[in-house]
């Protein structure tokens, strides 16, 4: 019996230092995750859902939306590329496309946007084109094969690139609206609307 007691001191201190140890490892972790993409200053200020980051672009070649043919990044190079992943059935998409129309026809020839449709039906899809008349290239990706590359979390969610394409720059999810989007693209790019 004395050396079970003696013996309980020093185990029991070691499992009560270990438990005290998880929650500061939690925290640091997450302090860790949490810095690697943090959102800009701007982003705070106006509350939306942007963020800034630094990472490669996946390719991009969908059919075309609207036409025959495909649509990719490789014909969108040398200006800023705004990527735009939407659907038909999202009350969101809705009210953003109306933003991304303005600020597109705004800065046409400084910036190239690409709308990807995704997990919808073509033929309301091309509907919603020709209804709100959007003026840049469209593609189909029925089976989010891009949305899952680019690790779209939900719709609609905005990735802006690089003039090359390779990289990612910043990703917003979330609708846009005029505003937000023109903060966002004097941030990275300098361009106003």
């Amino acid at each position: 019996m004395r050396l079970a007691a003696i013996g309980a001191g020093p185990i029991r201190g070691r499992w009560l230092l270990a438990i005290a140890l998880v929650p500061v490892a939690l925290v640091v972790g997450i302090v860790i995750i949490a810095s690697r993409e943090t959102p800009s200053s701007s982003a705070a200020a106006t509350g939306i859902g942007f963020v800034r980051v630094n990472r490669p672009a996946p390719p991009v070649t969908m059919p075309s939306l609207t036409g025959t043919g495909t649509v990719g990044l490789a014909s969108l190079t040398g200006k800023p590329i705004v990527v735009n992943f939407w659907a038909t059935w999202c009350d969101n998409c809705v009210a953003e496309t109306k933003a991304l129309v303005q600020v597109a026809d705004n800065t046409r020839g400084r910036v190239n946007f690409l709308g990807i449709d995704t997990l919808d039906d073509l033929g309301l899809a091309r509907s919603f084109a020709a209804k709100y008349r959007i003026p840049y290239q469209l593609s189909f990706d029925p089976h989010e094969i891009v949305g899952t590359r680019y690790g779209v979390p939900g719709l609609p969610t905005t990735f802006f690139l690089s003039p090359s394409g390779t990289r990612i720059l910043g990703v917003n999810t979330g609708g846009l609206t005029v505003r937000s989007l023109d903060t966002i693209l004097h941030e990275l790019y300098g361009r106003t609307v």
